[in-house]
C-alpha cells in the first residue's frame, strides 16, 4: 500500500522529471540553433568563397584577352610602322624626319633599322 509520502515523492519525481526534460529541450534546442547558425555560417563563407574565386578567375581571363589583344594589336601596329619605314628608307626618296612623321618612329628607331637592314 501506499502512504502519503510515497505518493508525494512520486509526483515530485514526475515533475521534477517534466522540468528536467522541459529545460533539457530548451537547452537542447539553443546549443542546436547556436551549432546550426555556425555550420551555416561556414558552409555561406565557404560557398561565397568559392563563388568570389570563380568569377575572379574569370574577370581576370577576360582582362587578361583584352589586354593580351592591345598589347597584339600594339605590337603588330610597331612591327607595320618598322616595316614600312624600312622600306621607304630603302626606296630613299623622302628624307628620315618625313619618314618618322609618317610612321610614328623615332629617329634613333629609324638609324636602328637602318643598322639593321
Amino acid at each position: 500500500m501506499l502512504t502519503q509520502v510515497d505518493v508525494t515523492r512520486f509526483a515530485s519525481y514526475q515533475w521534477g522529471m517534466r522540468a528536467g526534460l522541459t529545460k533539457g529541450l530548451e537547452q537542447g534546442l539553443e546549443r542546436g540553433i547556436e551549432r546550426g547558425i555556425q555550420q551555416g555560417l561556414e558552409r555561406g563563407i565557404e560557398r561565397g568563397m568559392k563563388q568570389g574565386i570563380e568569377r575572379g578567375m574569370t574577370q581576370g581571363v577576360k582582362i587578361g584577352k583584352m589586354e593580351g589583344k592591345v598589347e597584339g594589336r600594339t605590337e603588330g601596329e610597331r612591327e607595320k610602322s618598322r616595316a614600312i619605314a624600312c622600306n621607304l628608307l630603302s626606296l630613299g626618296v623622302l628624307a628620315e624626319a618625313d619618314i618618322a612623321k609618317v610612321t610614328g618612329l623615332t629617329l634613333e628607331e629609324l638609324q636602328q633599322i637602318k643598322n639593321e637592314h
